[in-house]
């Protein structure tokens, strides 16, 4: 096979192989390439292939930024950070942040234009820039983090006031409208019994009479101390936790009627009848329990028996139609105590709790 002709150094012709200058301008062929350089150059383009895949696959290779001291230093698109220059991201509206580094930060860069507003109303972020942060902005009105439940306690929104005090609420009646809810209908910071209002419908509790009243944790209708519930009405803790029934996988039906109040969970207010319960687990996994009460009972799970134990759960729907249901990662022979608790002072009722262990 003939070996193909040459280009023209000086020319646009060709060199056929048995001359030894470009037929069109005389130009004297250059050197024909022994074999050996025709091999290192097909190896050459093959690795310049490979090169070439390669960087588009993963880009160009590391170039040390180029330094600079103001935009007008760098080119191509770049901007100068840090005396150095970078490309710049697109604006991301809404995260306080000045991706573009234009200096204006979301809303207030016009790559945002005019429809940004208050993204997330509990972050403490001014996300549209417009001065007013989370809650104070009217984009954030409706947001759930902004409207004041009137009747959990809380102050919801974060303006100082709590419930019938905030101008979100209905105006907080003038006295205690009921004296066992375990509520400060008023809002004069009394709430049933301790309140002047409730006077006549609160008398002094009697210790040993069999009725729970006041700030009895127990009464058990007598005065004798080590039976679980002190002569002073006080709940003898060791003696009650000796004393609690294991929990058994499956449906437990019980009562919170005539039983103590010596433990309190965080999604239910101190002060109602409580029953309770124990379970260790067998090997590690999760308890799932369900409270289905036709009360205001509520379920918190603690880590020990105590007035001071810590709390690994806690459910508690204010609609007594919905039950609460909770669920607790448990180690191998790990113990914990169950709790299900009257919200307000009422004398309790039946409940049933359904428990079920997924073992890992």
């Amino acid at each position: 096979m003939r070996p193909p002709m040459l280009s023209c150094s000086a020319c646009a012709g060709f060199v056929p192989h048995d001359l030894e200058a470009c037929p069109n301008c005389g130009e004297p062929r250059a050197p024909r390439p022994s074999s050996s350089a025709l091999g290192k150059l097909a190896k050459l383009a093959a690795v310049a292939g490979t090169m070439a895949t390669l960087m588009a696959c993963y880009g160009a290779p590391y170039e040390p930024p180029e330094p600079c001291f103001s935009n007008a230093d760098c080119y191509g698109g770049q901007v100068c950070q840090s005396n150095y220059c970078v490309y710049a991201q697109a604006e991301y509206c809404g995260n306080g942040i000045d991706d573009d580094l234009d200096g204006l930060i979301d809303g207030a860069d016009p790559d945002c234009g005019s429809e940004v507003v208050e993204l997330v109303c509990d972050d403490g972020l001014d996300d549209d820039a417009d001065g007013l942060v989370d809650c104070e902005d009217s984009d954030c009105d409706f947001a759930p983090a902004c409207v004041e439940d009137c009747s959990n306690g809380i102050d919801d929104d974060d303006d100082g006031l709590i419930d019938c005090q905030d101008s979100g609420c209905p105006a907080c009646p003038l006295v205690e409208t009921s004296c066992g809810n375990l509520f400060d209908d008023d809002g004069d910071g009394l709430a049933d019994c301790d309140d002047p209002d409730c006077a006549a419908q609160c008398t002094p509790p009697v210790c040993g009479d069999g009725i729970l009243a006041g700030v009895e944790e127990c009464d058990d209708a007598n005065l004798d101390d080590g039976d679980g519930c002190s002569g002073s009405c006080l709940v003898e803790t060791d003696v009650l936790c000796a004393s609690i029934p294991i929990l058994a996988l499956g449906s437990n039906a019980g009562t919170t009627a005539g039983g103590t109040s010596a433990f309190e969970g965080s999604c239910v207010p101190a002060g109602g009848l409580e029953t309770s319960y124990l379970f260790t687990a067998a090997a590690d996994g999760t308890l799932n329990l369900t409270l289905q009460s036709a009360s205001t009972a509520g379920i918190y799970v603690l880590g020990t028996c105590a007035d001071d134990a810590v709390e690994l759960a806690c459910a508690n729907d204010p609609d007594a139609a919905t039950p609460d249901v909770v669920s607790v990662d448990m180690l191998a022979e790990q113990t914990v105590w169950i709790v299900i608790d009257e919200s307000t002072t009422s004398p309790g009722g039946p409940f049933t709790v359904d428990a079920s262990f997924v073992q890992q």
